[in-house]
């Protein structure tokens, strides 16, 4: 019976109500005996799920959205607690509330939870397991929510992954008008290209400071031999590279760090400087300003050197 209910747990996401448990033909009695040894947990009243694994915070939020839901039958995911359940980044967003639709005419809150009436048009969608509103909706609700920032990451993801569309985002946009002027914005500002969190940031970040950006810039020798595709280029010659954590721990990272340098020595063969930025970079403020001025010092130096002195 206990590998039957793991199997029926698994199947519905890992979170599941007391009342699916008792048509599986567990008993109050089962489900207390596998809370107390570890196999599940219970993280709402009636609501039972299998111990998560530690991921990471949009995995956690996403946890608790399914768990919530499973004791709402009436209300949906919105917003970041749909982008959670869509596994899209949401950096800088505040995940302690857990937001929903419902059939109300008012918002209200509850508890972590806050419910706001379901816009209109929006026919909801089965995300992660968990009944909510569409990715395009949720992602012009979190920049009511949570700001231009979060959600442009996110528009990133979700276009780089193929879950949306540049048309299906206008149309949903159009369609929401109370959100529409800073929906604009967002339009204007979205880019798959990116191919991670930290890429998106760290050009938004470099757009704000009111430079040149192309993302994704394949560069090549005169001869027009490939030598690597940059994640973004500033100002013509700055190659900006952002640098993740844990990637070069084991003998296959190390391999990679070889290959990284020979990279990184072809380009400043080739006269290009070279900025690597990391996640603390990205979140100190005036960090990657420092990083870019640098940058432009050793160009400006570079240029004013006789070509004779600088062997």
């Amino acid at each position: 019976m206990d590998d039957h209910c793991m199997t029926m747990a698994e199947a519905a996401g890992g979170v599941f109500s007391r009342v699916e448990a008792l048509r599986w033909g567990m008993s109050d009695n089962d489900l207390t005996r596998l809370v107390r040894a570890g196999r599940l947990t219970r993280p709402r009243r009636g609501v039972y799920a299998l111990p998560t694994s530690g991921g990471n915070r949009e995995e956690e939020h996403a946890y608790r959205v399914r768990a919530i839901l499973r004791g709402r039958p009436a209300s949906c995911a919105a917003a970041r607690s749909t982008l959670a359940l869509a596994q899209l980044p949401l950096v800088r967003a505040d995940l302690s509330t857990v937001l929903l639709c419902g059939a109300g005419k008012e918002r209200f809150r509850r508890g972590d939870v806050v419910t706001y009436p379901l816009p209109s048009g929006e026919k909801g969608i089965t995300i992660g397991g968990a009944p909510s509103v569409s990715i395009e909706t949720a992602i012009f609700q979190t920049v009511a929510r949570d700001g231009l920032t979060t959600a442009i990451v996110a528009a990133d993801a979700a276009l780089h992954r193929g879950l949306v569309t540049p048309e299906s985002l206008e149309r949903r946009r159009v369609g929401l008008r109370r959100l529409a002027p800073r929906g604009r914005q967002l339009m204007e500002s979205v880019d798959g290209a990116s191919e991670s969190p930290g890429e998106s940031l760290m050009r938004l970040i470099l757009v704000g400071l009111g430079h040149d950006v192309q993302i994704q810039v394949v560069i090549t020798t005169p001869d027009g031999e490939f030598v690597a595709r940059v994640d973004a280029l500033v100002d013509d010659w700055i190659v900006m590279e952002f640098d993740g954590a844990g990637k070069y721990g084991d003998a296959d990272g190390r391999d990679a760090l070889i290959r990284e340098k020979r990279r990184e020595d072809a380009l400043r063969a080739l006269g290009y400087i070279v900025v690597r930025v990391t996640w603390r970079d990205l979140f100190t403020p005036g960090r990657v300003a420092a990083l870019v001025r640098a940058a432009q010092a050793q160009l400006r130096a570079r240029s004013a050197t006789p070509r004779a002195a600088a062997r």
